[in-house]
């Protein structure tokens, strides 16, 4: 971005706090932006902009020069493209402006059920957030975890297993040299070089011919060589995460989300029927007529 533009930028106060005052009176002459071959970007277009962004936006392109630059400079290339647009008349095409008013009714459309479905901010309260929380605690339960070590031989199921049985007999007689021993064998590299450990996983990211295996295992007890489609693995359960129900208080803010979603959905579907119930739609599809000519 040229210096130009980020000295006009200041003219208007972005960086030292947003003044949204040009955005209530568009007939007030404003700072000229940024410009592009003959497209101008005032400051008031810019301050009507970030007045309709939630404060957060808002605030982060306050506070971040770059960001609050580029969105200027996006802003900009849009308004071009769309004076190309109009010089091309593409604005005086019918489809296109049916396409156009149709636009403009469905953000005046949206905006409207915002406003009549807004369960405003005390809703949910805290009991209904409790009793959501205690009818629904599964809904809320953390995937399982394990902290998995494992040995890899990127073998055949049929003629790996002698090599996989014999690397386990050596485990059983000494388990502390499970890390020794994947560093020396192991055939998956990324965990080899860290004495087989994987990390944490999910359930989801372990294979389902390896996930009953860690169901049963013990923190810090080893499997038997098993087979997979990729080669044998054998694998030492270091930790096990699982089953954990979130706390209310982890839970509150994805609860509220819900509810506020599913009271807004209700309200509007209410709004809708008794709209239809107390003024039925008089339809007389003859008007319209449609014949295959048409």
């Amino acid at each position: 971005m040229d210096r130009r533009l980020t000295a006009v930028l200041a003219l208007f106060g972005i960086f030292c706090g947003v003044d949204l005052s040009y955005a209530d009176n568009e007939s007030s002459p404003t700072p000229v932006v940024a410009e592009m071959v003959q497209v101008q970007l005032f400051a008031g277009d810019m301050q009507r902009l970030l007045a309709g962004l939630e404060p957060a936006s808002r605030a982060a392109l306050v506070a971040n020069r770059a960001l609050l630059e580029k969105l200027v400079a996006e802003e900009l290339v849009r308004k071009t493209i769309i004076q190309h647009a109009k010089t091309a008349q593409l604005d005086r095409e019918p489809s296109v402006q049916l396409a156009m008013t149709r636009a403009a009714d469905q953000v005046l459309l949206a905006a409207y059920m915002t406003r009549q479905t807004d369960p405003g901010p005390s809703y949910p309260s805290a009991d209904e957030v409790r009793v959501f929380f205690d009818a629904n605690r599964d809904r809320f339960r953390k995937p399982d975890r394990y902290h998995v070590a494992q040995i890899f031989l990127a073998l055949p199921a049929s003629s790996g297993k002698k090599e996989a049985m014999r690397i386990h007999r050596k485990l059983l007689e000494n388990p502390k040299q499970f890390a020794e021993i994947a560093r020396a064998q192991s055939q998956h590299s990324d965990s080899a070089a860290k004495g087989g450990d994987l990390g944490w996983l999910e359930e989801g990211a372990i294979l389902p011919a390896l996930l009953p295996v860690l169901r049963s295992l013990k923190p810090g007890e080893i499997s038997s060589p098993v087979a997979t489609p990729s080669g044998w693995h054998i694998l030492r359960l270091i930790e096990a995460d699982v089953g954990r129900q979130p706390t209310l208080s982890e839970a509150e803010n994805a609860i509220k989300g819900l509810l506020r979603v599913d009271r807004i959905r209700r309200t509007e579907q209410e709004l809708v029927e008794k709209m239809v119930r107390e003024t039925p739609p008089q339809l007389r599809l003859d008007a319209l007529k449609m014949g295959p000519e048409q």
